[in-house]
């Protein structure tokens, strides 16, 4: 006999070879199982955009902590190219490309300001020379004026002479 069904029970059902066999029923309605469908679509879309707004956030943060160093970096090099060399070191954190980058910033400033300190000890130097130049030339023109001076008075003088013995 066919096997019957009632009220989403298995039902057993014997062959004329007297085996049992099952067979099962469910009792869901379609609808119901539609509204679980659209519950778990729904449960996983907004699970996948909370996901996704927490994959932001911490790209966001890695991201900033990334370019931090080398936003101040810039804002260092571009004070230095304004010719302020007064600035402390950058921190030099971790072995990476931008701890290498500030290290060389770094160097390169200190290298800055010690050779604008050498060009300006050079500059003095030479204004101090440039100085006594200046004073031995001084004194040596009016050495050389009053040496002038003291011939055109002996000549002056030799004139005179010659001119007392010639009459």
């Amino acid at each position: 006999s066919p096997p019957l069904w009632k009220d989403g029970r298995m039902k057993r059902s014997r062959f004329t070879e007297g085996q049992i066999i099952g067979m099962l029923y469910m009792g869901i309605p379609t609808a119901q199982i539609n509204a679980l469908q659209s519950s778990f679509i729904r449960s996983m879309a907004i699970a996948s955009v909370i996901l996704l707004l927490l994959i932001g956030v911490i790209a966001w943060v890695i991201i900033g902590r990334a370019v931090a160093p080398l936003s101040r970096m810039a804002e260092v090099l571009g004070t230095v190219a304004k010719g302020d060399l007064r600035l402390a070191d950058v921190p030099v954190n971790g072995q990476d490309e931008v701890a290498m980058l500030a290290d060389s910033a770094n160097r390169m400033k200190n290298n800055l300001r010690s050779l604008m300190s050498n060009v300006s000890h050079s500059a003095e130097q030479v204004a101090a020379s440039s100085e006594e130049l200046t004073a031995s030339s001084t004194q040596t023109a009016d050495t050389v004026r009053q040496v002038a001076e003291s011939i055109v008075r002996m000549a002056e003088g030799a004139e005179r002479q010659s001119e007392a013995l010639g009459n």
